[in-house]
């Protein structure tokens, strides 16, 4: 049941990113078209190269709902940031974008985490800036680096050590199935690219 679920994301999410990008491209290279810069090859910061990324994320995130099976129930995870401010930074959050902070990134080394990284204790609300800034670094390392207070690191040692880890072997079919993806998305890039770069203005209307 759980292979068929993981079949029909996947094909889903193949299908938008083929499908946005081509049309990314086209529209961009109509774009060169009209500016007769045809001669020279358009550089489009859009393109499916410059997200990969964002395509790693996502994808790793689609996995990861299939194969984490465990999700803690601990009252306590229900009433968290009750004061509505960062977690990092302590900026009021009343007026400003939130995001929710992975305290074990979804994406290591640009693979899949091996840990459960939907658990909500891998969870903390924080601002945009300071999820920006920490990215895929290591939590306790970037919060002694920017002098974040000790009790709220020592907080953070407390949840990762209730965060579980994936078996080896569910892990190892999302390590492929990850991979897999990844390589049907290099060989679309490429596909796009060059049916893109070899449009003549003829066929673009």
């Amino acid at each position: 049941m759980r292979i068929k679920f993981f079949e029909t994301w996947f094909v889903l999410l193949l299908s938008y990113v083929y499908n946005t990008c081509y049309m990314s491209l086209l529209v961009r290279y109509h774009i060169c078209v009209k500016r007769n810069l045809t001669t020279k090859r358009p550089t489009i910061k859009n393109s499916i190269h410059s997200r990969l990324s964002s395509t790693r994320y996502a994808v790793a995130i689609t996995l990861h709902s299939v194969f984490n099976h465990s999700y803690e129930n601990d009252p306590r995870l229900e009433s968290k940031n009750e004061k509505q401010v960062c977690f990092y930074c302590d900026t009021s959050l009343a007026s400003k974008a939130r995001s929710v902070d992975h305290i074990f990134p979804v994406i290591v080394n640009k693979k899949p985490s091996n840990r459960m990284v939907l658990s909500k204790w891998n969870e903390v609300v924080c601002c945009v800036a300071c999820n920006s800034r920490k990215s895929n670094h290591d939590c306790i390392g970037w919060m002694k680096k920017n002098r974040i207070e000790t009790d709220k690191i020592l907080e953070i040692e407390h949840k990762m050590q209730r965060i579980g880890q994936l078996s080896e072997t569910d892990y190892n079919q999302l390590l492929n199935k990850f991979e897999t993806f990844m390589l049907h998305h290099e060989i679309q890039c490429n596909t796009l690219l060059l049916a893109t770069t070899s449009c003549t203005p003829s066929l673009i209307t």
